[in-house]
Formats: structure tokens, C-alpha cells, sequence
């Protein structure tokens, strides 16, 4: 499988050149590629920072940072049409900033992914819809309804529904090609659209459990969250000593 790495990333640059050298280090000849999120003025420094860790850095051609932060998906969809598609691959992986990733992505992925989409805390809809910020909350409770009745007319699409995190998430060639052929609406998040999507266009969905098991388990926290609680330097020691341990930590 041909993998590259598209980094997404705003600022931060020390963090930045950090992960980075890591990637590069566990995964030699792996082509990485910058999705800068952060504003223009700042660009320039950032290519200079990372100019011997990125090949390129493209910027989304969006200026509110909410809609960056919240659209990742079409962000990702805006650089594939512009630059990807160009590229030789079978697997993206998009990868968070504050994503510490210490193994090669052949030894965490795997071959997870290749007929669809790799989504880190993949979770039936239904044990969080109650009360999940993106399923309980105005205007994006009303939002979710309206994009499931946007996708269930154009592809008959009825369920079931889930909810997945962005962090860490693998895309194969032919989902993104796929993708990039729908006017996908502004309605709620990727982390509702992306899994509703894949399965509605035929792909497969799979989860990342050895990532992230599921939102919201508790059991997660210490490992991988997407709750801003850093993650303890002696609990990444000690899972590194185990042969099974994680290789994956955020924040």
C-alpha cells in the first residue's frame, strides 16, 4: 500500500518540526505534506520553519479558523481537487499536529482502510446522540437531521448512523475520488459526515480501536482524547515497554 501523510497543522511550529520528525524517522520515504489551517500572514514563517520536514504546504483558501476547525473533511476535499489528485497513492493519512504517532503507520493501520475509510473512536450514533454536543445542541441538532435527509434522498441512505473523531483518520484514494464528486453541504461536522458518507457512496467503514476505542470511554482518557487532557509522559513510558502497548497519544 502506497501511503502519504497530509499534516494538518496552524501554528505551534516547534510541536510541529517534533511530530514531524518522528513521522519521517518511522516511515522513511513516506511523502509528507502540509495543510496549513492557520492565517496567512504567518504562512511564510511556517514554510521556513518546516521547510526541511514538509514538501509542500498548501492553505486552505478559507479565512475563519471555526470553519477550518470544523470542516476538516471539505478542507481535505478543497486540497484533493487542487493538489492530490495529481499524486500517486493508495492511503492519505491525514494527521493532527498534536498527534503523536510512535509507529510506523504500516504497524498501526495495517491494512485498515483500503476499501473505504480508517476513523479513530468509531461509535454507533445511538449511544451518544442524547447527549453529544453535535446531536444535542442548536442549530446542530436541527443541522444533523437536515444533512440525514439531505443524504437519504440523493443515495437512499436510512442507517445506521455513527460518530467518529478527526485526529487520525486514513482515506482511501478511491473514497477521496468519490467524495470529492458530491456537493457535500456545510451541515454539522465531519465527524458526523464522514462515516455517514462512506457508507452511504458503498464504501467500508472501519474503526481504529487500537487508536481509539470509542467516544467518550472513559477507559480512553489517558490515552487518547480529544478533551484537551494531556496525555502523561510516564503513561506513554510505560505503554512503549509493552509489546501491545499504544503507539498513538493525543494531545
Amino acid at each position: 500500500m502506497k501511503r502519504i501523510i497530509l499534516f494538518r497543522f496552524h501554528g505551534s511550529l516547534d510541536i510541529c518540526a517534533n511530530r514531524l520528525a518522528i513521522l519521517h524517522r518511522l516511515n522513511p520515504g513516506t511523502r509528507i505534506l502540509g495543510l496549513w489551517g492557520g492565517d496567512r500572514a504567518s504562512l511564510p514563517e511556517a514554510r521556513q520553519a518546516l521547510a526541511s520536514h514538509l514538501e509542500d504546504i498548501w492553505a486552505i483558501p478559507v479565512e475563519s479558523s471555526l470553519w477550518k476547525w470544523q470542516h476538516a473533511d471539505l478542507a481535505l476535499l478543497m486540497w484533493f481537487q487542487k493538489e492530490g489528485r495529481h499524486l500517486p497513492f493508495d492511503m492519505l493519512h491525514l494527521v493532527e499536529w498534536d498527534v503523536l504517532l510512535l509507529a510506523s503507520l504500516d504497524r498501526i493501520y495495517g491494512d485498515t482502510g483500503r476499501n473505504g475509510v480508517a476513523l479513530t473512536g468509531l461509535t454507533p450514533l445511538e449511544r451518544l446522540q442524547h447527549d453529544w454536543y453535535w446531536t444535542s445542541v442548536e442549530p446542530y441538532a436541527t443541522q444533523w437531521r437536515q444533512l440525514q435527509q439531505h443524504v437519504r434522498e440523493l443515495h437512499g441512505w436510512h442507517g445506521p448512523y455513527f460518530a467518529c473523531q478527526g485526529p487520525a483518520n486514513a482515506f482511501s484514494r478511491a473514497f477521496l475520488e468519490r467524495y470529492a464528486q458530491e456537493a457535500v453541504p456545510e451541515l454539522v461536522h465531519e465527524e458526523l459526515r464522514l462515516p455517514l458518507y462512506a457508507q452511504a457512496l458503498g464504501f467500508e467503514v472501519a474503526g481504529l480501536p487500537h487508536i481509539y476505542r470509542e467516544i467518550k470511554d472513559p477507559g480512553e482518557m489517558a490515552f487518547f482524547n480529544c478533551e484537551r487532557l494531556l496525555i502523561k509522559e510516564r503513561t506513554i513510558r510505560s505503554e512503549l515497554l509493552k509489546p501491545q502497548g499504544r503507539r498513538v497519544f493525543h494531545p
